[in-house]
């Protein structure tokens, strides 16, 4: 199912921002945030990639859940963004923010992934009847 794969896919690229965030914090390399924003800006466009080429998904991106998905995807990288290098680099030494807002991204995902094949299933059963 195309809408499974699309959601191992983004909690993936997650998980690997999530790594990075780490290895960057660790390396002391936190200025460099291009690269979490392309896996971002990747994961965006996977949305859109899908919505396109499957009618299952395009049920699922009609439900709140996929703009759910998607916000989340923005605010993240708007918190990228609006970061100066130096910002970004104290952020990542004094605290975890970023690396909670990642982490809650996930989460997120994956219970907004459930909560759209609910939708989903009960739109077709409603259908059926």
């Amino acid at each position: 199912m195309l809408i499974e794969d699309f959601v191992n896919n983004v909690l993936d690229n997650i998980s690997y921002c999530e790594d990075y965030l780490l290895y960057l914090r660790a390396n002391n390399l936190i200025s460099d945030k291009d690269e979490l924003n392309y896996i971002i800006d990747d994961i965006q466009n996977e949305l859109w990639s899908y919505y396109k080429k499957d009618i299952s998904f395009s049920e699922f991106a009609k439900t709140d859940a996929f703009y759910n998905i998607l916000g989340s995807l923005i605010t993240v990288k708007s918190f990228i963004d609006t970061l100066k290098d130096e910002e970004l680099s104290k952020c990542f030494k004094t605290d975890n923010d970023m690396l909670m807002t990642v982490g809650q991204l996930k989460e997120r995902i994956s219970e907004n992934y459930d909560i759209a094949l609910e939708e989903i299933y009960k739109n077709k059963e409603e259908i059926e009847r």
